[in-house]
């Protein structure tokens, strides 16, 4: 079972808010399935293939690539969301299947990255039972001439996965064309800089600083709720903190919370607790 992935180190002046995923072969997984020989298991294999091709026999000998990163298990603080997500591709070799291939720079080509719909492990996959993926692409590459970084745009799909984790089965590459484009797999001796990656961006989603959590403790309950009402009963001999009226504006315009606030965050504490800056406590900020 593959383990979750932890964000890499960064270089100084690399913002907080970015990770960057490097599996080590321990962890995630990738393997490359041949259509030539449809019974082979690549899961150790150094290197991985996205081509279409036959030879002058009419037989196929096509490669689609499987890999799946396991996303850290604290990626996302309560109110986060993946902002932007890139998978990263070093295409740095090729071949052809029959003859000698042009060096690069050759005529473009394309890979294209899709969302792999159904479980699978590296140590099981071959082109007969590879896994199933959705045809329509989460992004195309067009104009590949020569070697070096292939990236995708997969913002939407990781998103979801950080989410909902049990969603994730993972990235399906391919290409249409003959050109074989080759890159290391996890399990390569080489350095792990050659290897695919992929690059999250987090932020806040609905600032929580305006939605409820007046006692600042990371969840909006029913001890917010006291908190509130026991201020706005004694503002002077139970005043919320400063973090705390930054916090309790949920209808309206942020100024001096009211009973209309308290209002609001008794009824959407049906069923506590929940997250700071989630419906339906934020919804209510914008005003009726």
């Amino acid at each position: 079972m593959a383990q979750a992935q932890e964000c890499q180190p960064e270089p100084p002046g690399t913002p907080e808010n970015v990770c960057t995923l490097r599996p080590d072969g321990a962890s995630s997984d990738d393997v490359g399935a041949y259509c030539f020989i449809p019974t082979l298991l690549r899961g150790q294999n150094p290197a991985n293939y996205a081509f279409t091709a036959d030879d002058t026999g009419g037989v196929c000998h096509g490669f689609q690539t499987f890999m799946r990163f396991d996303l850290p298990a604290d990626l996302l603080a309560p109110g986060e969301t993946v902002t932007t997500a890139f998978l990263n591709v070093p295409y740095l070799f090729s071949f052809a299947i029959e003859g000698e291939p042009a060096e690069p720079p050759h005529a473009p080509v394309s890979m294209l990255v899709h969302r792999v719909s159904t479980p699978w492990t590296e140590g099981a996959v071959s082109w007969r039972n590879r896994p199933d993926f959705e045809l329509e692409p989460l992004d195309t590459v067009t104009d590949i001439t020569d070697f070096g970084n292939v990236t995708f745009n997969v913002t939407e799909v990781v998103a979801s996965w950080a989410q909902s984790p049990a969603s994730n089965y993972g990235f399906a590459l391919t290409s249409l064309d003959e050109r074989v484009l080759g890159f290391y797999s996890w399990e390569a001796p080489v350095d792990i800089t050659l290897m695919p990656s992929l690059v999250l961006v987090t932020d806040l989603g609905i600032a929580p600083e305006v939605c409820g959590d007046v006692n600042d403790d990371g969840v909006v309950n029913t001890d917010d709720l006291a908190a509130f009402r026991l201020a706005l009963a004694f503002p002077s001999g139970a005043p919320l903190s400063t973090a705390g009226e930054s916090k309790c504006t949920l209808i309206g315009e942020a100024g001096p919370c009211d009973a209309l606030d308290v209002a609001v965050l008794t009824r959407a504490l049906v069923s506590p607790p929940l997250e700071p800056g989630i419906a339906p406590v934020c919804d209510a900020v914008t005003g009726p």
